[in-house]
């Protein structure tokens, strides 16, 4: 793979961690405002969702150490954390939509 092409990757998944991370901020906030019984959910949910983010930076850091053909099983790799991550967001967001915002996921995936 190109330096550059692999640069850019990784570079748009280390940016796509930064935004997961600042969803689970706001998560973890709303939970802090939220009832009990509410505030259960969120913080389970967001125990799932941090999870998953430090999975994807983990194949991030396989990413960056990966050559030839292991970077092509790595990205495999890093697409299917990608997506799960991005719909576990999409998902919290949308159960807990009705307490406010949330605007993360939409399915988009690595390589687009």
């Amino acid at each position: 793979m190109e330096p550059e092409i692999r640069n850019a990757y990784i570079e748009k998944l280390k940016a796509k961690l930064d935004e997961w991370s600042a969803e689970l901020d706001k998560l973890r906030a709303r939970a802090k405002g939220a009832g009990a019984d509410l505030r259960v959910e969120y913080e389970r949910r967001a125990a799932d969702l941090a999870t998953k983010r430090d999975a994807m930076e983990e194949r991030l850091k396989a990413l960056r150490n990966a050559t030839g053909e292991s970077w092509h099983e790595v990205k495999g790799g890093a697409e299917k954390t990608w997506k799960a991550m991005d719909e576990a967001l999409s998902t919290a967001w949308s159960r807990f939509r009705g307490g406010g915002g949330g605007e993360s996921g939409g399915g988009r995936d690595a390589s687009q």
